[in-house]
């Protein structure tokens, strides 16, 4: 239905109404996607597919960035290293020692390693909205514990990301930069 939305928006009325859409189009299309549609009912979703695909190319130009490649200016990249403060240290080493291995998705932990190098709050506030009877936190809170009195909710200086952010943002904002 969003693209029914898109479409709409640019052409009101080029797919009738969204019931209309809907009965037409976004059942085929969503029985079409089911893991364990039939060969008719993959091909029913390829042809209302593609009946979009000819309804809407007036509305939609399909094109990739080779059109204005020309018209860019030149991309810039920096790789800035950081390193981490004393406590995602910590917290790191902790993260690694309390989970076995084998109950760990590789993913997930680096996920979770992602986050403490950003900063410790960003394992808290996702640990907080996560966290069910299940999973073990001891080792967050172990090292929380010893950490409580220097760690603010918004002090950026526990994660040398944060600090390089804030200190782009800011110098951007200075010369007028938009991000």
């Amino acid at each position: 239905m969003d693209l029914y939305q898109l479409i709409n928006f640019a052409s009101p009325g080029i797919f009738g109404t969204a019931e209309t859409f809907r009965k037409k189009y976004s059942k085929f299309i969503e029985i079409g996607n089911n893991v364990d549609a039939s060969i008719e009912e993959r091909r029913g979703k390829a042809m209302v597919c593609h009946e979009i695909y000819q309804n809407s190319s007036a509305v939609i130009h399909r094109r990739n960035i080779e059109i204005i490649k020309e018209d860019l200016p030149k991309k810039e990249e920096f790789i800035v290293k950081c390193c981490l403060q004393d406590f995602q240290v910590q917290l790191y080493k902790a993260f690694l020692r309390a989970l076995p291995t084998e109950k760990r998705s590789e993913l997930s932990a680096n996920h979770q390693l992602n986050r403490i190098c950003c900063h410790p709050n960003v394992v808290g506030n996702y640990l907080r909205g996560k966290s069910n009877d299940t999973e073990d936190l001891s080792w967050y809170d172990n090292s929380i514990k010893k950490f409580k009195e220097k760690i603010v909710r918004n002090d950026v200086d526990h994660g040398s990301k944060v600090k390089l952010l804030i200190e782009v943002i800011r110098q951007c904002e200075e010369l007028g930069e938009k991000l």
